[in-house]
């Protein structure tokens, strides 16, 4: 009777063992499924027309072309299996909140054009007009399905083309020459290289509308002989590198004697004044 009692409990408890094993199994199996993240992308009139799409895990850096139309989201899951989407806000200017659930009411209390939207195949996605500055900042998702949920962070910021220019300065001390490449009014701050990088300094400005401004400067020796200059300048926004080039000629800038002719003009014109005003004071007092 005894033998028979322990065997019985035996089998409970691996019957109760292998029924967790198999609840244990299939949670497992639902959440490593569940596909983490998708963003897609609507490109403005300008751009290409195929939609750009993301997968990625928990966090994300995205940076996104002014006058774009992106729509993000935290799953690609169904509404047939998903319980809430609710998605946190936040900028330098406010903090809002937008969410959707089956058993609440939908909130958004945004109100600046950004919206949740479902797809034909019945995903939720939150759809982002015209992107622009005020966009900017992070979004938190957290979604909840049968048996698992997930959360993702978006850090958007918005990336801008920069304008290239360029031009020759040149040295009243010792006549040499210089190489002026500029990236002006680009976000994040473009970088700047030239086929030589001797005698090169670089400023990075910050501007009122949120961008940057690079100026690089190439110090050109005077007995240099060269035909044309050419800077490089690589920037998030281009698959590639531009290259600008800075026609540069000898003899276009002032000579050491033309340097000295006007600087003698200018002496003697002083001289001359001075002793005008010394003529008509004697005659003043004369008088």
């Amino acid at each position: 009777m005894l033998k028979q009692n322990l065997c019985d409990k035996m089998y409970v408890n691996k019957a109760v063992s292998t029924t967790f094993l198999l609840l244990w199994i299939t949670q497992t199996q639902d959440t490593q499924s569940n596909p983490s993240l998708a963003f897609s992308v609507t490109p403005s009139s300008s751009a290409s027309t195929k939609s750009l799409d993301y997968f990625g895990n928990y966090e994300e850096f995205i940076s996104i072309k002014l006058g774009e139309k992106i729509n993000l989201s935290c799953t690609n899951r169904t509404w047939s299996t998903m319980l809430y989407d609710t998605w946190g806000l936040t900028n330098t200017d406010k903090t809002c909140r937008i969410a959707h659930s089956n058993s609440e009411p939908p909130v958004n209390n945004c109100n600046d054009g950004r919206i949740l939207i479902n797809t034909t195949e019945g995903r939720s996605q939150l759809h982002i007009p015209p992107f622009n500055y005020t966009y900017e900042g992070i979004y938190k998702c957290q979604t909840a399905f049968q048996h698992g949920s997930h959360t993702t962070v978006f850090n958007v910021s918005a990336i801008v083309q920069p304008e290239i220019s360029g031009r020759i300065e040149y040295s009243t001390n010792n006549n040499n020459g210089v190489a002026v490449c500029e990236a002006s009014n680009g976000r994040p701050n473009a970088n700047i290289s030239w086929t030589s990088d001797e005698n090169v300094t670089e400023k990075i400005t910050y501007n009122r509308n949120r961008t940057f401004t690079v100026e690089s400067r190439r110090i050109i020796p005077y007995n240099t002989s060269m035909g044309n200059v050419t800077c490089i300048v690589s920037h998030p926004y281009w698959n590639e590198s531009q290259t600008y080039t800075i026609p540069y000629r000898r003899g276009t800038e002032p000579s050491k004697e033309s340097q000295w002719i006007v600087l003698f003009a200018l002496i003697g014109f002083f001289l001359g004044y001075i002793v005008c005003i010394i003529v008509f004071l004697l005659k003043y007092k004369s008088s």
